[in-house]
């Protein structure tokens, strides 16, 4: 019995690890063999303008996520991005580091992949958990907004340029995501439901959606010899896979909030690499490309094939 219940496991973290990890990887040997730009380019305007914010509207009202739960998972996202920001900075400060190794440290500690690759692991690991992906979504979108706020704020100043508060408060604004995501809290706060037939649609659309998510993350991801980067990539990796993991365990436990679809929900996300966008930023912003790809591709390895499936196997996920 006991050898059963193993192989289940076994290959419940097979499937999970396969679910994200070969579109992951085909998006990334794609770039790496000069794949059309194109084709990529425009996978990732569909999924930012119309896939996302329809998954977001979708597993949250369509399939009427708990407000209770969605409320204490944005809870948990801001204490670890609290956390994250201050162990950052004080990091940063007390190593006296140049402004733009400062800057990438706090982004990349700061800033998970919530919604390219932490949906799709959330999907694959919580398979059967209801709400999941909603809990997941609400945590991403709460993420996103703080992002676009600090983030597009911190790399036009390390970058030497100004961005007006309106632009910042317009790029919040027009984030598809978190539009959607606050549609679907009015549907949920008035109650309107949906049939059976809409919820399979969602169900249906899912896996296509998360599919292309982790192809364009792929090709974003570009390779550099991180030698020169090791530092920050040391001290990023401890706070983004170790501190953040360990400090939204407490504050789940805190919460009373232990064993339930919100805890495993965040200890995934928690634990999720820095995300794409912060290299997004640094392109936009004349900032190091090779110092935030190499943290970003060479963490995104050591999450997925060693934070991960310890925490999966410690916390009993599947």
């Amino acid at each position: 019995m006991l050898d059963c219940e193993k192989m289940v496991e076994y290959v419940s973290l097979v499937r999970a690890a396969l679910i994200v990890l070969v579109p992951l990887t085909i998006g990334i040997l794609a770039r790496y063999l000069k794949f059309p730009k194109i084709v990529f380019k425009s996978m990732y305007l569909l999924v930012l303008w119309v896939a996302m914010p329809a998954l977001v509207f979708g597993v949250i009202a369509v399939k009427h996520a708990n407000v209770f739960d969605l409320g204490a998972t944005a809870v948990l996202a801001l204490i670890g991005l609290g956390v994250t920001a201050v162990l950052s900075s004080f990091i940063a400060s007390d190593y006296k580091m140049n402004k733009e190794r400062s800057t990438a440290i706090f982004l990349n500690s700061c800033f998970m992949n919530y919604t390219f690759v932490g949906l799709a692991v959330v999907y694959a690991v919580l398979p059967g958990v209801r709400d999941a992906l909603g809990i997941a979504s609400m945590y991403a979108v709460a993420m996103g907004i703080a992002h676009l706020t600090v983030g597009v704020a911190l790399a036009a100043s390390s970058g030497r340029k100004e961005v007006s508060p309106r632009e910042v408060a317009l790029s919040i604004l027009t984030f598809p995501a978190a539009f959607a995501m606050i549609v679907a809290l009015i549907f949920v706060a008035f109650n309107v439901g949906f049939s059976v037939q809409h919820q399979n649609m969602v169900d249906m659309f899912t896996l296509p959606v998360l599919v292309l998510m982790l192809l364009a993350a792929g090709y974003q991801m570009p390779m550099f010899d991180p030698r020169k980067y090791i530092d920050v990539i040391a001290i990023v990796g401890a706070i983004r896979l170790v501190i953040c993991p360990v400090f939204t365990f407490f504050a789940i436990l805190l919460l009373g909030y232990t064993a339930t679809p919100v805890a495993n929900t965040s200890m995934i996300l928690a634990i999720m690499p820095p995300g794409i966008f912060n290299l997004i930023l640094a392109q936009k912003f004349g900032l190091d490309l090779k110092m935030y790809g190499a943290i970003i591709f060479y963490l995104t390895i050591a999450s997925l094939f060693i934070a991960l499936p310890w925490m999966v196997i410690l916390l009993n996920l599947v």
